[in-house]
């Protein structure tokens, strides 16, 4: 029910500046300009970010591609990356951490160390499992959650809007729900990959103010997640 595009920023030097004020105070503060040599970011989004942070620091820039180059000289990462480095991973967006675990991993054959991710926006759809495997402090500068609560609370959204987007892992569960028990196969191939981030993303659902007033869905999420463990424990 959203998109979220941050790749228009850049357009917008004024709201630009802000939030790479953040994204240096983070880096700063919270990870220490004294304990990473180098800045690295994703290609594309990440790149505008990742370089004037590292310009501001006077620390060297590399990024990751999405996979290495099939043609000249055939790089995964642009730019100069030595062994035993430490690095500072800068992002614009992230939902399941595929591309922050892409860009870790790629260092990490090189023999370096990505001591944090930082993206500006998360959209939390992983699992705690998924953030274990990345083994990476995650430094968010902002959530959906928190997001569309300030959206909302500054009436830049409607209340119908906010709850579209507030029901949008809720009706993702009915429809799996619906899905699990119409056809247990189809289930498998449309959500397999994906079941330990939608048990993580409905436990969490459940733990919510909103849901524990709602006896309704409160049953519905609690049925669909027993289905889904015992799906994960056999499968």
């Amino acid at each position: 029910p959203y998109y979220i595009d941050l790749r228009v920023l850049p357009s917008f030097p004024e709201n630009f500046r802000k939030i790479l004020t953040q994204l240096i105070w983070v880096s700063d503060t919270l990870v220490g300009e004294e304990n990473f040599d180098k800045i690295a970011s994703t290609e594309s989004a990440g790149i505008p970010w990742g370089s004037r942070v590292a310009a501001y620091f006077e620390k060297p820039f590399i990024y990751v591609r999405k996979k290495a180059k099939a043609h000249g000289r055939g790089k995964k990462i642009e730019g100069v990356l030595r062994a035993d480095e430490k690095v500072l991973l800068i992002d614009d967006l992230t939902t399941t951490l595929g591309t922050a675990r892409n860009a870790v991993e790629a260092i990490r054959e090189k023999g370096s160390e990505v001591i944090a991710y930082i993206p500006i926006f998360d959209r939390k759809q992983y699992s705690m499992e998924e953030k274990a495997k990345l083994g990476v402090p995650i430094l968010s500068l902002i959530s959906i959650g928190e997001f569309v609560d300030l959206l909302r609370e500054k009436n830049k959204i409607t209340l119908k809007e906010y709850e579209q987007i507030k029901d949008y892992h809720y009706n993702e569960a009915r429809y799996a729900l619906q899905v699990l028990s119409e056809n247990r196969s189809e289930f498998l191939r449309k959500f397999g990959t994906e079941l330990p981030r939608i048990i993580e993303g409905y436990k969490r659902l459940g733990e919510e103010e909103r849901f524990r007033e709602d006896p309704k869905r409160a049953k519905e999420l609690s049925d669909l997640l027993e289905e889904l463990e015992k799906l994960q424990k056999h499968s």
